[in-house]
């Protein structure tokens, strides 16, 4: 018995569409020939590659791969847009399944129904096989794909083997059918007669119609041949009414310019409805419909010009149901009357596919327009509204709502669509999962009258003329949000594609509201800890400043009381000729001098009173002096001729900013040269200090929590500037802040 993995590799290598195995990572470990040949790459080519090469930037970037959301044995269903090669992108329809290994195994299907032709070869087939006429189908070549019991019987074949595979040449004596090929390019049909070569060598006449069948872009794709034996019936004509009748195609013939219908088809009267003796007495434009009239009589018209056409035109039946054709037809003359032969193909079925993939195509094109728009949502009031607009646009529910639990557990409306306040108030709180679920699945009910779980809400529901619903949970990182509701006045059985649709959707809100949750959250708790900071520097600039006065006011008021009293103590004793004494005094001079000296810089630089008296300007330039001095620093200060007007918090923050840069130049900078620049630049005021050190690698420290860095930059916020720091090694470093203080 093998294990999974040879299992999953047997499939990967037999799959038809394309199939790869890639670990979470994006690395491709297991690929098919398919994949290969529907993305024009060689294996060798294919080796190389990586999972994200093989899709588009823009749907990646609006959409990215949410490996998260699948575990172990689930499966998920999306569409997605890939490139090939050569450059040219197409839609598939991706099914991904996580493997017990944590890879993922993805089957991309190719949704531009580029298998149309086996699939018209199998319904011909399927209403050809019992016909008494002999009917066959070859590609353009003339390689038979397709022959029915009755051709077999006529070619003396004991089965359809016998002849398939075989050029149709060798059924025929001469070259005669090769004569009418090269004239399909040009004819819708072709009739006639040759002479046929049964398998045992005997000959025998033959009547024959063929026409060419186009591709879906209206390319000749393969001929369809019907055939009768005229050994008994050599002077019966050509268009027998047994080949026409059993033609899997429509078929009529019409007058010109009368448009009345000659000759038709059995198919005819069982597409129309209209017997025999109806149609007799109809003309061709009585079947059309009334919006493809005027374009039938255009082709008409071109049909008498240029002797052929063809168009895609609708036929009216009897109940009035419409038929989408593909016609062909072609002037010819009968005696002396010109009549048109047309003969249509049925493509009801083409249509539904097309129909069907443009509404995949729509439903996709929203589902990004969605995704990119939620993303870019500012507010969740924002995030609900767009939500509601694509729910109701993508299934066309008559009303939607979105719903949340709130602190305490409880189902919450935020938004709704089409529901009235007695509603919302009554089937508030109502959820059919707990807050902890796991996995939930949406629930869908086709009529409320006979779902018990609602019997409860079931009066208010059909108060509100609400028929059918559906629930489909909202949720992110593995949490149950909310749910989504959409709500149908009538009954409606939800299909397997509105539900896939849906869930796409709500994956897409629910980590949009997830998203947004957070970084509400993480805004209120930056602006908690922001007030925090601002409250903690003011503390801390109030002890500072409480610590200034008492140093300056109490300690410095008593050294210089004590300098003062040791002063009038050396006048009143004599020691001018004791040097021991002297020089002593001297010594206790100088220290108090120093002490004094000392107090008076502890107090400046915790809080120049200066800053309070006689504003920045002046604390900047005396304290910047006073620095140079002390360190042996050249310094520089240019400034406007006045006083800038700000509020205290913002010059303090200012001051101990300019004094933070001060302070590592001295520290880290190695500078000889500082440039401080205070100027008023339009509403905004600059300060920018400028030092000729050695500077420093600014990328060695983008990922440091650097205290000092970080200080100058939060105080900067907290007054609602902006600090910025620019360095470069050998030539020095700038720190600059600009605020508006209005």
């Amino acid at each position: 018995m093998p294990d999974y993995k040879e299992k999953y590799e047997s499939l990967v290598r037999l799959a038809s569409d394309g199939c790869i195995i890639y670990d979470p990572g994006g690395k491709i470990l297991e690929f098919n020939e398919g994949a290969c040949r529907h993305l024009g790459y060689t294996p060798e080519e294919f080796k190389q590659l990586a999972l994200f090469d093989l899709f588009l930037e823009e749907d990646l970037r609006k959409r990215p791969l949410r490996f998260d959301l699948m575990k172990n044995g689930d499966t998920a269903l999306d569409y997605r847009k890939i490139k090939r090669k050569n450059g040219e992108a197409y839609l598939i329809e991706l099914n991904s399944l996580m493997l017990p290994d944590g890879n993922i195994m993805a089957l991309a299907t190719d949704v531009t129904e580029n298998a149309k032709i086996r699939k018209e070869l199998r319904m011909k087939e399927h209403a050809i096989a019992s016909s008494i006429s002999g009917m066959g189908i070859t590609d353009l070549e003339g390689k038979i794909i397709y022959v029915n019991r009755a051709l077999c019987d006529m070619w003396g074949a004991l089965s359809e083997p016998d002849l398939m595979g075989r050029n149709v040449q060798e059924m025929f004596e001469g070259t005669q059918v090769f004569d009418i090929l090269p004239g399909l390019q040009d004819k819708a049909i072709e009739y006639g007669e040759c002479t046929g070569k049964r398998l045992n060598g005997t000959i025998f006449p033959v009547a024959y119609s063929a026409n060419i069948v186009p591709d879906k872009n209206n390319n000749p794709a393969y001929i369809f041949g019907s055939f009768l034996d005229l050994s008994e019936q050599k002077k019966t004509r050509y268009l027998s009414d047994s080949i026409i009748d059993n033609l899997p195609v429509i078929f009529f013939m019409y007058d010109v310019p009368s448009g009345t219908i000659r000759r038709w088809n059995t198919r005819m009267e069982e597409l129309t409805g209209y017997t025999r003796a109806e149609i007799s007495d109809m003309k061709y434009f009585e079947l059309v419909y009334e919006q493809d009239r005027e374009l039938a009589a255009r082709k008409l018209l071109e049909t008498v010009q240029l002797g052929k056409c063809d168009a895609e035109i609708s036929l009216v039946d009897k109940q009035g149901k419409l038929h989408p054709f593909y016609f062909t037809g072609f002037l010819v003359k009968l005696g002396d009357k010109e009549v048109v032969i047309a003969n249509g193909i049925d493509i009801s079925e083409r249509k539904l596919s097309e129909e069907k993939l443009q509404r995949k195509y729509d439903q996709l094109q929203l589902i990004a327009n969605l995704s990119d728009a939620v993303s870019k949502a500012n507010q969740l009031d924002d995030i609900y509204k767009l939500a509601l607009d694509g729910l109701l646009t993508t299934i066309q529910a008559d009303r939607a709502s979105v719903l949340q639990f709130d602190e305490e557990g409880v189902m919450q409306f935020k938004a709704a669509h089409g529901l009235s306040e007695h509603y919302r108030l009554n089937a508030a709180g109502h959820s059919p999962w707990k807050q902890d679920a796991i996995n939930p699945i949406p629930i869908f009910v086709t009529d409320v009258s006979e779902e018990p779980s609602l019997s409860g809400l079931l009066p208010v529901i059909q108060n509100e003329g609400i028929t059918a619903l559906g629930f489909i949970p909202l949720v992110y990182m593995n949490h149950l949000l909310g749910k989504f509701m959409v709500y149908f006045n009538k009954a409606h059985q939800f299909t397997e594609e509105e539900s896939q649709l849906l869930q796409t959707i709500a994956r897409e809100v629910a980590f949009a509201i997830g998203e947004k949750r957070n970084e509400i959250a993480l805004r209120k708790s930056e602006q908690q800890y922001r007030e925090l900071s601002a409250h903690l520097q003011d503390i801390r600039e109030e002890e500072r400043s409480a610590i200034a006065r008492e140093i300056h006011d109490e300690l410095g008021q008593q050294l210089t009381v004590l300098k003062i009293d040791f002063s009038w103590l050396e006048s009143r004793l004599n020691i001018a000729d004791n040097r021991v004494l002297t020089d002593k005094f001297s010594d206790i001079s100088n220290l108090l001098d120093r002490a004094v000296n000392t107090v008076r810089r502890m107090s400046t630089s915790l809080r120049p009173s200066m800053l309070d008296d006689l504003g920045l300007v002046a604390t900047i330039d005396w304290y910047l002096a006073d620095f140079g001095r002390r360190v042996n620093l050249k310094t520089e200060f240019h400034h406007e001729d006045e006083e800038y007007s700000m509020p205290d918090k913002m010059r303090t923050a200012f001051f101990r900013i300019f004094q933070e840069s001060i302070t590592n130049v001295i520290r880290h900078s190695d500078a000889t040269t500082v440039l401080v620049e205070l100027s008023r630049l339009g509403g905004h005021i600059s300060l920018k200090i400028t030092d000729n050190g050695k500077g420093f690698d600014m990328s060695t420290v983008s990922g440091k929590r650097t205290l000092g860095l970080l200080g100058m930059r939060e105080r900067s916020l907290l007054i609602g500037g902006e600090c910025r720091i620019e360095s470069i090694p050998g030539r020095g470093t700038t720190v600059s802040v600009e605020v508006n203080p209005n």
